[in-house]
């Protein structure tokens, strides 16, 4: 491989190419027909839903760093049993929770911000700066450490939970059983716009990125293709909201009135009852734990 296509590969606009194709195929992987002989994918979806909210009122209520951990590696089984590929299952789960949940978490560890008893010397401090007085050494404490972990381990519970049932649901029975939960209209109405056009406008993103790369012959800097990709961006955003005005004209002068039909879901059977009621006991056990 010569040296301008190695430079042509790497350059800003070729990853970020890449990455829109890679969300891409992540969201078509997402919508294809979960395997039917999986755990998960022989309940209701309904039962699916009203689950996940139940899990997720279990993880917001408890305190129990132990209980939520337990939660946890119960998803996990759960995962497994329904033939998800674990892999690709726990990237998507504990790669964003690390990346949005540490700048959060790791000041909550400090003394500055979470007195407790000092776990880890980092650095001396003065002991005031301008007419505030801190601490003389910089650490962490245990409290803080507590409080991080139980943050962080929740939030990559409650993720683990979302993704596990949306991946063994279809987007339109997700939907559904949604609007049989009772969930209100213009919400769920919401959900499906936004669930849509994140698509339209990921493939439109990706569209502008391969257009230029198609047509580069010469790389240039990375500021100004940053730059250039800036200006497309903010482009696209326009584009956007312009489209969301034109669906919305068109919806209406075709008779739209605020609602929507929903597919027709069966009857719930035994099996999703009886789920639905070991996993409602489950939850008043977590909670009171």
């Amino acid at each position: 491989m010569s040296r301008g296509s190695r430079e042509l590969k790497n350059t800003f606009i070729s990853r970020a190419e890449k990455a829109s194709r890679n969300f891409l195929s992540e969201f078509l992987l997402i919508n294809k027909p979960p395997v039917n002989d999986g755990l998960l994918q022989k309940l209701d979806p309904r039962t699916k839903m009203a689950s996940l909210f139940l899990f997720l009122v279990a993880l917001s209520l408890s305190t129990s760093i132990l209980v939520i951990l337990g939660i946890y590696i119960a998803i996990l089984a759960t995962s497994f049993i329904s033939r998800l590929d674990i892999g690709k299952y726990l990237r998507v789960t504990l790669v964003p929770t690390i990346i949005f949940s540490m700048p959060f978490v790791l000041p909550m560890t400090l003394n500055l911000v979470t007195p407790g008893k000092p776990v880890l010397f980092l650095a001396d401090l003065p002991n005031q700066i301008l007419w505030l007085t801190q601490p003389s050494q910089l650490t962490i404490t245990n409290v803080g450490l507590v409080i991080a972990t139980t943050f962080f381990t929740r939030a990559l519970a409650m993720l683990s939970a979302t993704q596990l049932v949306m991946r063994t649901t279809p987007p339109h029975l997700a939907f559904a059983s949604l609007s049989a939960l009772r969930i209100p209209r213009l919400a769920v109405l919401l959900l499906r716009m936004t669930y849509r056009y994140l698509f339209i406008l990921t493939e439109l993103t990706n569209n502008v990125f391969l257009a230029r790369k198609s047509r580069t012959i010469r790389t240039g800097d990375a500021k100004s293709e940053r730059t250039w990709a800036a200006g497309r961006i903010g482009g696209i955003f326009k584009r956007s909201v312009y489209l969301g005005d034109e669906v919305t004209t068109a919806m209406i002068s075709r008779g739209w009135t605020g609602g929507y039909n929903t597919l027709p879901l069966p009857a719930l059977k035994r099996a999703d009852w009886l789920a639905m009621g070991c996993l409602a006991v489950a939850t008043i056990v977590l909670v009171v734990i």
